[in-house]
């Protein structure tokens, strides 16, 4: 197995990814500025761990140097593993100090894990994954670095006892939510 740099989508678009690769991460993930991006090839060639990174333009945290790590994906916990340890040290030899992944260089892309099985289908722009991957991740050195819940609430005529609360926090610290009216932004 060899980890290859292809430098440009160019050369990427020549390295046979197979369709669940192509299912995770984006078929030109250069489109996302990684400062690089790295495949993991077997003995025919053919694509089966890939990752990006960024260490320009990282959203910070005080008193680290910080890398983003996306574009995730690997075909077993081996190449998993591989993939994730040469991001390492690629890291380290440009003075990252923390990592945040999976996040595609921030926010506004792709970011994070679902981490819990549901017989539910995926919300709207909620992320899928296989579940091992996480696992797979926190084995590697990685912890989690905030949470989300993604919840169904069937019955919409119950009232929540927070909504008070939280319309009094915000009332308090200036903050007010109206209807949008399209004459008066």
């Amino acid at each position: 197995m060899a980890i290859r740099n292809p430098g440009n989508a160019e050369n990427l678009a020549s390295i046979d990814r197979p369709p669940e690769m192509l299912r995770y991460v984006l078929e030109n993930p250069y489109a996302e500025s990684p400062d690089e991006h790295l495949v993991l090839l077997d003995s025919t060639k053919k694509a089966i761990a890939c990752s990006s990174l960024w260490w320009n333009d990282c959203p910070s945290i005080e008193g680290e140097n910080v890398a983003c790590v996306g574009h995730f994906f690997a075909s077993d916990q081996i190449t998993g593993a591989q993939i994730l340890e040469e991001v390492r040290q690629r890291l380290l030899v440009k003075g990252a100090t923390f990592a945040i992944g999976p996040m595609n260089g921030n926010t506004w892309r792709k970011y994070r894990f679902v981490t819990s099985d549901s017989e539910e289908p995926p919300f709207f722009l909620e992320p899928e994954n296989p579940s091992w991957w996480p696992d797979l991740w926190e084995w590697e050195g990685f912890s989690p670095l905030a949470g989300y819940h993604s919840s169904v609430i069937e019955n919409l005529s119950e009232s929540d006892p927070r909504i008070q609360r939280a319309e009094e926090r915000l009332n308090e610290n200036g903050v007010r939510i109206r209807e949008l009216d399209i004459e008066n932004y």
